[in-house]
């Protein structure tokens, strides 16, 4: 078990709903140098959990050019996911991978945070009970004549908390893999607050840079959509040494032509393309975005920006 003090004084995962989100940053800056950056900070007062925080929230706060000096987290967090003291091992990892998150609160009926539950903890606690059942056998042997039975018994319950600790792991390392993107994101975010107005296409570009090398990509774009919503344009671009710029000639591109992906994405769909060759798009456009650039497969998200 990892006990609420330890976990919150060694990860500092609690802040106070009074917190300002300008100190949020401020704390996400200290614990990136002591690269200790969770995904999200729990708001207690009084021992209460009081809801959550999600750093990637930071994103949006920041584009949309919020004041966040005058922003309470009470204001903007959200309602915690939490267990109940008699908690269920499966279901508490089913939680964790269901909505990606590493550190779940188990709290009792009076809403007081008792401890925070990681895959880990739940691998030690499995682990102990192995041992258990397994000095209880020994016991048992000396007692009984049916060595057999309880052997075999035995056997059972390894591999079934085998199977259990193989399934945290597995968790543990989908986790890891989250809070590591995430930890990019935040970092990528924070860096957008100190950028002037003419520094933020270089930003974007190495935001494009950082995400595509974290997730093995050959290239990135952002496409603005004009006023009229009739064109497309390609404004920022990262792509790999080994593949050449293209972001002067994907200019001037209509969107009725694109009619195959643009549908989905006004729907608030991510559009995702294992095999080009699926993409039903007239064939001189095929040419022009994706065979000229040996493009094999893609995704498409819809980014909205808030201006103020």
């Amino acid at each position: 078990m990892f006990l609420v003090a330890d976990t919150i004084q060694e990860f500092k995962l609690a802040v106070s709903p009074e917190t300002s989100l300008i100190e949020i940053i401020d704390l996400i800056e200290q614990l990136k140098r002591e690269d200790k950056v969770p995904q999200q900070l729990f708001v207690i007062e009084h021992s209460q959990l009081l809801g959550v925080f999600a750093l990637v929230d930071l994103i949006y706060l920041i584009t949309s050019k919020t004041n966040l000096e005058k922003v309470k987290v009470a204001e903007v967090m959200k309602p915690a996911i939490s267990l109940e003291p008699d908690y269920d091992y499966q279901q508490a990892l089913s939680i964790m991978r269901e909505h990606n998150i590493k550190y779940l609160p188990i709290i009792n009926r009076t809403g007081e945070l008792i401890e925070i539950v990681t895959p880990e903890s739940i691998a030690i606690k499995l682990q102990r009970q192995l041992l258990t059942t397994k000095i209880q056998l020994q016991e048992q042997t000396i007692k009984y004549d049916d060595l057999k039975q309880e052997f075999d018994a035995l056997i059972n319950t390894n591999k079934l908390l085998q199977h259990q600790l193989d399934n945290s792991l597995i968790v543990e390392e989908e986790l890891s893999f989250r809070v590591a993107f995430e930890k990019l994101i935040t970092k990528i975010s924070t860096n957008f607050i100190n950028l002037g107005a003419n520094e933020i296409d270089n930003g974007i570009n190495q935001a494009l840079q950082a995400i595509s090398t974290f997730i093995n990509i050959d290239r990135s774009y952002v496409f603005l959509l004009a006023e009229d919503g009739e064109k497309v344009d390609n404004t920022h671009e990262w792509c790999s040494q080994r593949i050449p710029s293209r972001i002067d000639k994907l200019k001037d591109i209509y969107v009725e032509d694109l009619n195959f992906f643009i549908e989905k994405l006004q729907y608030g769909e991510i559009f995702q393309l294992t095999d080009i060759e699926e993409l039903q798009l007239q064939e001189l456009v095929k040419e022009q975005i994706f065979s000229t650039q040996d493009i094999k497969s893609l995704i498409i998200y819809q980014l909205l920006v808030a201006v103020t």
